[in-house]
């Protein structure tokens, strides 16, 4: 995918140890908060996914299935936006 996740700049994410939380009141796990930290424009999808898959030691069907998830969570909370490379 040549989609670019970015973070909407009018919410607040606030990082944590394992965590982060972002000013609507959302939570993110230690799993969402990685992937959102690729959220800034400059990663695709894909290479977000690589990204999930060597860190995480998984394969590369259920890191795909997570970071789509996690993307429409943040999608859903108006939490990102998509920019097209």
């Amino acid at each position: 995918m040549n989609l670019k996740p970015v973070r909407n700049k009018d919410i607040n994410w606030r990082q944590y140890k394992k965590a982060s939380l972002l000013d609507s009141g959302l939570a993110l796990n230690s799993t969402a908060t990685f992937i959102m930290g690729f959220c800034n424009g400059e990663h695709t999808v894909d290479e977000i996914i690589s990204e999930v898959v060597n860190f995480y030691k998984i394969n590369l069907q259920d890191a795909t299935r997570d970071v789509t998830e996690v993307l429409q969570q943040l999608i859903n909370h108006d939490v990102i936006q998509w920019k097209e490379s």
